[in-house]
């Protein structure tokens, strides 16, 4: 199945390439040999051929990066991947047209790019229907093989796909059939444990589940870590102004450090020192000890209530990205003395510190955010991580903005 599931995917990313390959191609003819007029004349039609290799690689790049051939793996409806692919598509074009302005050869047509905009998602979706109708095709025509003896016919592949509790019977009866089926699986019984998905790694020739394994591994980590450094920089470059006011104004509210340095608890668990600018007098909690911020409380400054609402006396946590303690975007990171009362309470809570914590969430732009429902925070989380691709990032980045400035649970 997994070398099927390969095989499937690498014709898929052939065909795509093939597809998009062939609409810029279509994009030249129409601009040029139709009733489209061109003053300048008609390009020799090699000066656009020769930018077919940078387009599959630039293709071949976003679509990987923004997760697009992950969830090709996953069945999907028609509709869903023809909306994904559009807006992964539209991203590429993005990038396409950020290169042709660095490459110095030729000035290629606007309209030529319009028109390859327009038109290549649309290639690329029908190629993709063709692959699923051959699928189907050669399904319905494809004998059927066998995996498992009911006594009539050979086989040559048997699978043990048992619960747990009948282990038992695996254990007697599995020397029996591998002496006379060639071909014998074991499918474990790990799908009640895990909640984002399972690996196999191999340790000295041994295989090794991970129950709970990431999709931020590999190249998808180095992706997100260099989108981290670059909008922490450029975000500490453009507020460098505000952040200085702010300074100010807070150690003018009320005495005390400008920030206020919080135990938060991060990727596998660690802890780190969440920066923040300071909102509150510094013995608020004192009597109290750490309670959840909330509607109606009074423990902030006057500066500090302002920054909340719109919550600016987060922007130090960039400081915090830039030194790989937290992310741009993840679960928002708690305190231990939160953590150890929710993992107790809530399944699958201690899952959300498989990544790095971030500034803003998936959770926190679609309004679970401050006092609200922790298992509906957590319902987002998993999502996030399981669904996680560059493009979401951006996705939740752009909402961010949104919902710092209409948020009512900021306090």
């Amino acid at each position: 199945m997994s070398k099927r599931r390969t095989v499937l995917l690498m014709i898929r990313i052939a065909t795509d390439l093939f597809a998009v390959g062939l609409a810029w191609f279509v994009a030249y003819l129409f601009r040029f040999h139709t009733f489209l007029e061109a003053p300048k004349g008609v390009p020799n039609a090699l000066v656009y051929i020769k930018l077919t290799p940078f387009i599959i690689v630039i293709w071949a790049g976003v679509l990987t990066l923004t997760g697009f051939y992950k969830r090709t793996i996953k069945p999907r409806s028609a509709f869903l991947e023809g909306l994904d692919a559009i807006q992964s598509c539209g991203l590429a074009t993005l990038s396409f047209i950020a290169f042709t302005y660095f490459y110095d050869e030729y000035r290629y047509s606007r309209i030529t790019l319009l028109l390859f905009f327009l038109i290549h998602p649309w290639f690329l979706i029908t190629g993709r229907s063709v692959i699923r109708k051959l699928l189907r095709y050669y399904r319905r025509r494809r004998p059927p093989r066998g995996v498992v003896v009911i006594g009539q016919r050979e086989v040559q592949t048997v699978i043990f796909a048992l619960p747990q509790s009948a282990y038992a019977y695996l254990e007697s009866h599995i020397e029996e059939v591998t002496n006379q089926v060639p071909d014998v699986k074991v499918l474990p019984d790990i799908a009640r444990y895990s909640k984002l998905g399972a690996s196999i790694d191999v340790v000295l020739g041994i295989p090794v589940i991970n129950i709970h394994a990431s999709p931020m591994e590999g190249v998808g980590s180095v992706v997100k870590r260099g989108i981290d450094v670059a909008g922490a920089l450029f975000a500490l470059t453009v507020f460098s102004p505000a952040l200085l006011v702010i300074s100010f104004l807070v150690k003018r509210s009320s005495p005390g450090p400008i920030l206020y340095r919080q135990k938060r608890m991060g990727l596998d668990g660690q802890t780190f020192d969440c920066l923040k600018f300071r909102s509150m007098p510094i013995d608020a909690e004192k009597g109290t000890g750490p309670v959840w911020a909330k509607s109606g409380e009074n423990r902030a400054t006057r500066i500090g209530s302002i920054l909340r609402k719109y919550s600016l006396d987060e922007l130090p946590q960039f400081i915090n990205v830039l030194k790989g303690e937290m992310s741009l975007v993840g679960p928002r990171p708690e305190r231990p003395i939160f953590v150890q009362d929710f993992r107790t309470k809530v399944p699958g809570y201690m899952i959300r510190h498989k990544v790095k914590a971030g500034i803003t969430g998936w959770a926190q732009v679609n309004g679970w955010r401050g006092n609200t429902s922790i298992e509906k925070r957590i319902e987002y989380d998993l999502y996030y991580i399981q669904n996680w691709s560059v493009w979401l990032d951006i996705r939740i980045l752009a909402m961010t903005v949104t919902e710092v400035f209409f948020s009512k649970n900021a306090y």
